[in-house]
């Protein structure tokens, strides 16, 4: 009935096209790692967790963009303190897990990727998170996630990002 659970990602974007003199941008991978603990509430019928969320990730440094017509990267470091919800249910024969969360910064880091940037603000906010999942054999899963980002610091940005994915169970 109570669960410590955990996960990892790694996220490549493919790259991005720009009127800089860079033709084309390859970004550094991205990471996240999670852990959990869950219980039970409402009889089972839902489970409720907690935790954190560890998330590296990139941002184009504005001012080297700005100052020198260059595309560089800060890398952001981001620990968030979440809470969700879980449900699993059935529709169409078929078993589904639904999860959401609210995840708010508690820590965070950047390192600028340009040299003439010296600026040491991190950003910081709060991100929402859905996934849904579902075993289209007893071994095989698929699954499905959106993440929306809403940041400050030295912009403002916000992102959404939806993901598929699949999965083995042995």
């Amino acid at each position: 009935n109570y669960t410590i659970a955990s996960s990892a990602y790694f996220s490549y974007l493919l790259g991005a096209t720009t009127n800089t003199a860079d033709d084309n941008v390859d970004l550094p991978i991205e990471i996240g790692l999670n852990s959990y603990y869950q219980i039970p509430i409402l009889n089972g019928a839902y489970y409720l967790y907690g935790g954190a969320d560890y998330e590296k990730f990139n941002t184009f440094n504005l001012k080297g963009i700005e100052e020198s017509n260059t595309i560089d990267f800060d890398v952001n470091q981001l620990l968030f303190a979440t809470i969700g919800f879980s449900k699993t249910f059935g529709l169409l024969k078929k078993k589904f897990l639904f999860k959401g969360s609210f995840s708010q910064s508690i820590l965070a880091s950047r390192e600028t990727g340009f040299s003439g940037d010296s600026g040491t603000d991190a950003y910081s906010g709060y991100k929402v998170m859905g996934f849904l999942l579902s075993k289209l054999r007893p071994d095989f899963y698929v699954s499905t996630l959106v993440k929306y980002h809403a940041l400050g610091g030295p912009s403002d940005v916000s992102s959404l990002r939806i993901g598929i994915g699949c999965g083995y169970l042995f």
